[in-house]
């Protein structure tokens, strides 16, 4: 990890492998869209939606986890390691069983109550709600088996199941629809994707968990009296894997929970008061813009375990010199696709999203793509604030956040419908954005003139925008 060319080969595996599946996903959205209808492709879309948003179940876990894992492994301690990771799975099984539970149980209340289904689309809402509820927990504890892989630095494997997940997720649905419009049934398509990456990861690291011990125990058998007594006695009063997980990350893991559900509450709010219809291409739009999300994706797992090292070295040229790269390339990767989205974002979707495209699309995009392209390079800030010991700071803010935004998007939200839901929820991005950048340059060392040439970019992005709602004063 010290050298800037390996990095640099985990960030292109990774972006591959989120880069492929998100390809197949833009391919698959405007066929779906013109082959289900407004409603059913929105009911579908509440799907995708939903099994993003299982992430804000993870609480945390997962980073934790994989900063733990590579601290184990760096102290020669690769016997806690097992432990660790199955206390991870064992939290998130609690918080993810209970609530799956509950949604079988509310799935009638929900369709026909909340989701304003027509009623010819009840009984497949309800299915496709039991279907989700079930996925629930393998999706959460998904995410802790992979972060234990990449603690390991093992980016060939995470990519291995990751390809063909994202595959069975936009492209089984596709094919599924060549056979049946039953929205019900592309859900258990989605669904069976997710069983079978949980199991394959849980095979993998329950085979290395079997070498492990194997391999311990005949070093221990063959090791001199007085090294085998040492490690007799630390096994003896192992460190409790809890509190292990609570010591490095409980800022992280409260910045874990609130991250996710900062960002998919829109997702939440908009269905209770927005027609099924609406509900489609709003879900759609928001997935397109995240789509600028796949690079800080692909970054943040390499980027952070780099930084970490240099921190603990007090190397401030080498953290500097990371962070400066790290956000030099974000912005020259992202900012020209994130300026042909928003210059070119009528004609785009009226392509992609087919029979669900609506004119009220248009500047929702925009508005997202500005927004999101400002918080991809806020990204570094925050993997750099988690890396040099002030997760707190990063917490703490998404803390402050929560309860504004809430109130905000909820009247956004009632007043305006999808429009308001999106500007509520791009004002939050830009805020934070800034914030977390600001505290960047006065923690961590992010240089400040990186922070700014990438400002100004995120406002020639909003022009446009900005523009076409000027047009009614000019």
């Amino acid at each position: 990890m010290s050298t800037h060319a390996r990095l640099q080969r985990h960030v292109v595996l990774n972006g591959l492998g989120w880069l492929l599946p998100a390809a197949l996903g833009l391919a698959a959205v405007p066929a779906l869209a013109g082959r289900l209808g407004p409603e059913r492709f929105g009911l579908l879309s509440l799907t995708w939606a939903a099994v993003s948003a299982f992430a804000i179940l993870d609480l945390g876990l997962g980073r934790a986890v994989s900063l733990l894992v590579a601290d184990r492994g760096a102290r020669g301690r690769a016997a806690e390691i097992a432990p660790l990771v199955s206390a991870a799975g064992r939290l998130s099984w609690a918080f993810g069983a209970p609530i799956a539970l509950l949604g079988v149980l509310l799935a009638p209340a929900i369709a026909t109550s909340q989701l304003k289904l027509p009623p010819d689309l009840v009984d497949e809402g309800v299915r496709t709600l039991r279907w989700l509820a079930l996925a629930l927990p393998l999706v959460v504890h998904g995410i802790v088996l992979r972060a234990a892989l990449e603690g390991e630095l093992r980016f060939g494997a995470v990519n291995v199941f990751r390809i063909p997940l994202g595959v069975v997720t936009w492209g089984g649905p596709w094919l599924a629809a060549l056979f049946t419009c039953d929205v019900s049934h592309l859900a258990l398509v989605i669904v069976a994707g997710r069983a079978l990456y949980w199991a394959g990861q849980w095979l993998l690291i329950a085979r290395d968990d079997a070498r492990r011990l194997a391999s311990s125990t005949a070093a221990a058998q063959t090791a001199e009296p007085l090294a085998a007594h040492a490690a007799a006695v630390e096994q003896a009063a192992p460190t409790s894997p809890y509190r292990a997980l609570w010591q490095a990350g409980s800022w992280i893991t409260l910045s874990g929970v609130l991250t996710p559900l900062l960002t998919t509450l829109d997702r939440l709010l908009v269905p209770l008061v927005a027609p099924i219809a609406t509900v489609g291409w709003y879900v759609a739009v928001g997935d397109g813009a995240m789509r600028l999300w796949l690079f800080p994706a692909a970054l943040g797992p390499v980027l952070a375990p780099a930084l970490a090292a240099a921190f603990a070295r007090a190397d401030r040229a080498e953290s500097v010199r990371l962070l400066t790269r790290a956000t030099r390339a974000t912005g020259a990767i992202l900012a020209l696709p994130a300026l042909a989205l928003v210059m070119a974002a009528e004609p785009i979707l009226r392509w992609w999203l087919n029979a669900a495209f609506a004119p009220d699309a248009v500047p929702v995009f925009q508005w997202f793509v500005a927004t999101v392209f400002a918080n991809c390079i806020a990204q570094v800030a925050y993997a750099g604030l988690q890396a040099g010991g002030e997760a707190r700071a990063a917490a703490r803010l998404h803390l402050f956040e929560l309860p504004v935004f809430l109130v905000l998007l909820a009247v956004a939200v009632w007043k305006f419908g999808a429009a308001g839901a999106a500007a509520a929820w791009g004002a939050r991005m830009l805020i934070d954005a800034a914030i977390m950048t600001a505290m960047g340059v006065r923690r961590i060392g992010l240089p400040a003139g990186e922070a700014l040439r990438w400002g100004a970019v995120t406002l020639v992005l909003l022009l446009p925008l900005l523009w076409e709602l000027s047009a009614p004063l000019r």
